[in-house]
């Protein structure tokens, strides 16, 4: 998170994490797909890649919402296979287009959860249809048991459950930048910041429990009302399915002969009552830019992007690593691109080869309006950074890279296979590299 613009006029800071006032009405007020103009495919003609909204996707989300509703009272027939199979695809295309950020307003979510809830509830279920006519389960029980048919409906209500600890997970993010604010706020005011920086001083002594002062029960309050009032209460299962009872619908959920559904109810039940403990952890977790510069990338936006582009060039290596007369050609730029931003993160991380980690980096700052700390908690600050902006991620995916893959039918001539070995080796070895030194000497 981004404490502070120091370039109010910042193009890119609706990139950015900052910490601001937040409402639900914001365009941005949850986590949403956003092509920044620093992405390198921003602007791009081809308007699959280069689309810069969450609308993106309209259509298909169009589509899943109105396909939901066709169920009516949400009632799922299980002797009908082949419709609970389509069933399933629809809701794995809607639980993409939430991971993307393509479900993330609260109109949005509202719209979508609404008819998602009511196919979960499964004390609607029917057997089967009799000339148009639901026929009941007999005894009722019955439509928890295992059976032929009821493979497609467990696994239609885990990938709802996902969908909803999804949303779960936007939530905490919407409260989370509401805590940050209020903290912020706490910071401006002469009193409150002169108390907190009081028990600051209690606590780094180990004294808390003799802290007197008003800054307990304020945070106590403001961090209460995030989940009892406002647009914090607003985000709470129940009122966006339009007053559905979802915590008995996630205990029926329980009662049905199949593991993974047992484990994904119990688990949103879980997170359900214990929104608290998760938001606590989340504020644990946080890395605190004091403004938007970091040092190599310019700013933090450039960073992300760049990451996000980095992940995109790994996990499509095998199109532009290989020379084949049905794919295409090379694409050397995006090598390049990955070799250049290998070596921008290294640089980031303040390692050389040749020093054994210990390089002093506070000489590469000196021409730089970035303030570095002394070597070793610059570089762990750097790796939370990192850390931070899912670069492990990445590099993971960076481990599954097949450099041979030319060699497993590719058509082209023997010269051009080796040279998309080289090629894919080089980029393998560099990403390792940053891998190397991304978690040198850090536990986390």
């Amino acid at each position: 998170w981004v404490y502070e613009l120091k370039d109010k006029n910042l193009p890119l800071k609706n990139s950015l994490p900052l910490i601001k006032p937040k409402v639900l009405a914001d365009a941005d007020a949850l986590p949403v797909y956003d092509l920044s103009k620093s992405h390198k495919f921003h602007g791009n003609e081809d308007p699959i890649l280069g689309f810069p909204g969450h609308t993106k996707f309209f259509l298909l989300r169009n589509l899943g919402n109105k396909y939901l509703k066709s169920f009516g009272t949400g009632s799922v027939v299980h002797q009908v296979i082949s419709e609970n199979e389509l069933a399933n695809c629809v809701v794995a295309l809607i639980s993409a287009l939430t991971t993307f950020g393509f479900q993330s307003t609260h109109q949005k979510i509202k719209d979508l959860l609404n008819g998602l809830v009511a196919v979960l509830d499964g004390r609607s279920d029917v057997e089967s249809l009799d000339e148009g006519s639901f026929v009941a389960f007999s005894p009722p029980k019955k439509r928890f048991d295992v059976s032929p048919a009821s493979t497609e409906v467990t696994a239609l209500k885990s990938s709802i459950i996902d969908i909803l600890l999804d949303v779960a997970n936007l939530r905490a993010n919407f409260r989370l930048g509401k805590l940050l604010q209020k903290f912020k706020e706490y910071a401006a005011d002469p009193k409150l910041n002169l108390e907190m920086k009081k028990l600051n001083v209690y606590f780094k002594n180990d004294k808390v429990d003799k802290f007197e002062g008003s800054i307990f029960d304020k945070i106590f309050n403001d961090f209460e009302e995030l989940f009892i009032a406002g647009d914090g209460a607003e985000l709470d299962l129940k009122k966006l399915s339009g007053g559905q009872e979802v915590d008995l619908i996630l205990l029926d959920c329980l009662m049905y002969e199949d593991d993974k559904l047992f484990a994904k109810a119990l688990s949103l039940l879980e997170r359900t009552y214990a929104q608290r403990r998760k938001l606590l952890n989340a504020l644990g977790e946080i890395v605190l830019l004091e403004t938007e510069e970091v040092a190599v990338f310019g700013n933090a936006a450039e960073m992300s992007s760049a990451i996000s582009f980095l992940t995109f060039l790994v996990r499509s290596s095998e199109v532009w690593g290989v020379f084949s007369r049905v794919s295409g050609p090379f694409g050397p730029e995006k090598y390049a691109l990955v070799l250049e931003t290998c070596e921008k993160l290294e640089e980031f991380l303040g390692y050389s080869d040749d020093s054994n980690g210990q390089e002093d980096v506070a000489s590469k700052a000196a021409a730089s309006s970035v303030e570095f700390k002394p070597l070793k908690a610059t570089v762990h600050y750097h790796q939370d950074i990192l850390r931070s902006m899912d670069l492990q991620t990445t590099l993971i995916e960076s481990l599954r890279m097949d450099y041979n893959i030319s060699f497993k039918g590719s058509i082209c001539t023997s010269e051009q296979k080796i040279e998309s070995r080289t090629m894919l080796i080089k980029s393998q070895r560099s990403l390792i590299a940053v891998l190397t030194k991304f978690v040198r000497g850090n536990k986390k």
